[in-house]
């Protein structure tokens, strides 16, 4: 049975490894194959470890387990932006475990978090080349906003998406 919770310290290490797993799977061609396989895995350890030692106090972060595995996690930031609202920064699912509402699932508690703190409105960066993450917002009700690019992910250029929610509560709750 997959159970949810907030996010601890101690997970920075198996949620820094997802994340660099998530990235390898889905951005290779879009990330250098040097930096998929050899830094990622550092600058994403050093981000959570980052994360966990000095989190901001609008950051949300829950991990979705399965015996005591970890198996995804959501990372946002409450009202970030003026226009936008929230910032979704990261939503990564085992692959081992996409199509089984874990995301889905991770989404909605996210829009429970929003409802208690009276905030609505919520945005995502999606790499435009991650079209399967691209089609599961928009079966969420987002909206596709905007795309640039961007130098921020990996070490090159690519593009990215801005995803918009005007209310998370119809169709996330």
């Amino acid at each position: 049975m997959v159970e949810y919770r907030l996010a601890k310290a101690k997970d920075a290490p198996a949620i820094a490894t997802l994340h660099a797993e998530s990235w390898r799977r889905h951005y290779r061609g879009v990330l250098s194959d040097d930096f998929l396989d050899h830094f990622v895995m550092e600058e994403r350890k050093a981000l959570w470890s980052k994360r966990f030692r000095n989190p901001t106090a609008d950051q949300f972060v829950i991990v979705a387990e399965e015996n005591e595995l970890l198996i995804g996690f959501l990372c946002a930031y409450l009202n970030h932006d003026t226009t936008y609202g929230t910032l979704l920064d990261n939503l990564h699912v085992a692959n081992a475990y996409k199509g089984k509402g874990v995301g889905t699932e991770c989404m909605r508690l996210l829009a429970v978090k929003l409802k208690e703190q009276t905030l609505d409105k919520m945005y995502l960066w999606v790499l435009a080349q991650n079209v399967a993450a691209k089609g599961f917002y928009e079966s969420l009700g987002g909206v596709v906003m905007e795309t640039i690019e961007e130098t921020e992910v990996g070490d090159g250029l690519t593009m990215k998406t801005r995803m918009y929610w005007k209310s998370v509560h119809g169709s996330l709750t």
